[in-house]
């Protein structure tokens, strides 16, 4: 070491004093017995010396698996959403209503039609709802304006008039599921990740983020009822054919398939796996809405009621619960 000398004191009485990590390997550091102070020898075309770079540690995959299944797990323990769902009601002749598009908020909702068919929901006995999303307008922003400004009442004001309706319904005990829609989650989804209000309907009722197995029994009879929005395979020959397909595809144990989304109501009987089946579209009560008056129809409203048997296996569906309660 006769040719090292300190960068400090420049005497030559140098010592080794271990080494010194850094980003490009160790180094041999010394140590000047004269001034005690340490340094290492680097040659100029090494400089700059970074002394406390972090160097990423090497995590194995299986680790990583570890830290995802836990994850995961907390995940699906913290979810407010299920795929299939099974509700004992009494054993008597029940009522379920099946509703969906409400579109609260927008201006062209029929809103005294609104407030008369959910009045007449709470206030008779032996009848319970269920609902197939779209419950409010929700346009926090389009590719046209339009819709952002036919709205009389703000996306948080439409959330709070639905948790008034909700809390009614928890009270009453008659809300027995609903599902995903476009407009109330997957709207909020596209902008920020997650859906206000799919939080809001599945704190208090089962809810379906997707396409849902509800499993009603009563006395001895199980009935099956799929739900979601909207199915694949929609024509605008038949309204129901989206429900055939996945009747035929998915879900041929069924007795009832039941979707929204195109706010035109639809009820289809017919016998298939040797049992009667029931594929149900549901209305609207957005009847007065520029898009749909463009480039589809005005909507109308429709809110199917099924009578389940309690002594056999037997479904009668009316276009409305007004009907079947003056039949």
């Amino acid at each position: 070491m006769s040719n090292l000398q300190c960068p400090y004191c420049k005497s030559k009485n140098i010592i080794k004093k271990g080494f010194k990590k850094g980003a490009y390997g160790e180094k041999q550091r010394y140590k000047c017995k004269e001034c005690n102070r340490h340094f290492i020898n680097t040659p100029s075309e090494e400089y700059p010396l970074f002394f406390d770079k972090k160097t990423p540690e090497k995590v194995n995959w299986r680790d990583w698996l570890d830290n995802l299944i836990e994850h995961k797990d907390l995940h699906q323990k913290t979810s407010v959403s299920q795929d299939e769902a099974t509700i004992e009601l009494p054993v008597k002749k029940n009522i379920i209503v099946f509703s969906g598009d409400w579109h609260l908020g927008s201006l062209s909702v029929s809103y005294q039609e609104f407030q008369k068919n959910i009045e007449m929901i709470l206030n008779t006995p032996d009848v319970y709802m269920v609902t197939v999303g779209d419950l409010i307008n929700d346009f926090k922003s389009f590719y046209s304006l339009q819709p952002v400004l036919s709205q009389i009442a703000s996306p948080k004001e439409q959330l709070v008039i639905l948790k008034s309706i909700c809390q009614e319904f928890v009270n009453s005990k008659k809300w027995l599921a609903s599902c995903w829609g476009n407009h109330d989650n997957e709207f909020d989804e596209k902008i920020f990740g997650q859906s206000p209000v799919k939080e809001l309907l599945g704190e208090h009722f089962v809810f379906f983020n997707g396409k849902g197995r509800l499993n009603i029994i009563i006395g001895d009879q199980k009935y099956i009822i799929e739900l979601s929005h909207s199915y694949r395979g929609h024509s605008i020959y038949n309204p129901t054919h989206g429900q055939n397909r996945q009747l035929k595809w998915y879900s041929p144990d069924a007795d009832i398939i039941v979707g929204g989304h195109y706010h035109t109501p639809a009820i289809q009987w017919f016998y298939a796996y040797g049992q009667r089946k029931c594929l149900i579209q549901v209305g609207s009560f957005q009847q007065d809405d520029g898009y749909s008056k463009r480039w589809f129809e005005p909507g109308v409203i429709g809110v199917p009621a099924a009578v389940l048997c309690a002594n056999r296996h037997e479904i009668s569906v009316y276009p409305s619960l007004e009907e079947f309660l003056e039949k």
